[in-house]
């Protein structure tokens, strides 16, 4: 049993997906009764342990998260994740010319941008204030904070040799 612990425990913690019992069990070709006590002793060592990682069950789906006591801690120095580049280029557009329009950003970079966007209003580093059929485009203070961690850490790397 502290093998097929541990090998779903490792399957949790690389996935970013949920898992089922079931399809755990198929992946680790043992039977689910096994998985599910696997599941309940993962869960059971998580919730005593004083890490910030738990193993929740939501339904039928199993994964691995943060305690819910720490996520608003963590938010405060970990980003849902780091921006991409087409991110960043489109951000600093944004932060250069801040009221851009939708369409013009659209014409300047593409219409790929429009799902960006909505990503990034999502995750709170763009602003839209509806304009007609198109909408202006501001920076938030979210990426005015981003952008005084990540900027300084890039140029320093930048000018490291």
């Amino acid at each position: 049993m502290g093998e097929l612990k541990r090998i779903v425990e490792g399957i949790l913690f690389f996935s970013a997906e949920e898992w089922k019992a079931e399809d755990l069990a198929k992946a680790t070709r043992r039977k689910v009764e096994a998985v599910e006590k696997a599941l309940e002793e993962l869960i059971a060592e998580y919730d005593k342990s004083p890490s910030v990682i738990a193993i929740r069950k939501v339904g039928p789906y199993y994964s691995m998260n943060i305690k819910k006591r720490y996520v608003d801690t963590m938010k405060k120095y970990v980003h849902a994740k780091e921006l991409s580049k087409g991110d960043a280029k489109i951000l600093g557009v944004i932060a250069a010319k801040p009221g851009i329009l939708k369409s013009e950003l659209s014409r300047k970079l593409g219409s790929h941008i429009y799902p960006i966007i909505q990503e990034l209003v999502k995750r709170g580093f763009v602003n839209e204030v509806k304009e007609g059929r198109s909408a202006r485009l501001f920076t938030t203070e979210k990426y005015k904070e981003y952008s005084k961690i990540y900027g300084k850490k890039e140029k320093q790397e930048k000018l490291s040799p």
